[in-house]
């Protein structure tokens, strides 16, 4: 007869709201960092905030397009937009960033 074998989940184990909250919080940039900081799938996190911005914990913002000053004045070069360097695509807008409500 087959049994079925449950995996115990370890007890400290967070949610993934919990953790785009607390990566947010701290200052983690991209989805991308938040996975590799919690070992949680990108596509979750993702999934993740975008119920939190669902419910009001988050706000999303749209970024018209790329910085009238050039990529020294952008926003979004911390996080990783590169403006065409190396094999990376330059990007134009416009774009969304997101902060704690």
């Amino acid at each position: 007869e087959p049994r079925m074998v449950i995996e115990q989940i370890p007890e400290m184990t967070l949610s993934p709201l919990r953790v785009v909250l607390d990566e947010m919080a701290k200052g983690t940039a991209t989805l991308g960092k938040m996975a590799a900081n919690s070992g949680i799938a990108e596509e979750l996190l993702r999934a993740a905030l975008e119920h939190l911005v669902r419910i009001g914990k988050v706000a999303s913002i749209e970024l018209g397009g790329c910085a009238a000053g050039g990529c020294g004045s952008c926003p979004l070069l911390p996080i990783g937009c590169h403006g065409g360097v190396g094999d990376l695509p330059t990007r134009s807008g416009p774009f969304l960033t997101y902060e704690l409500a």
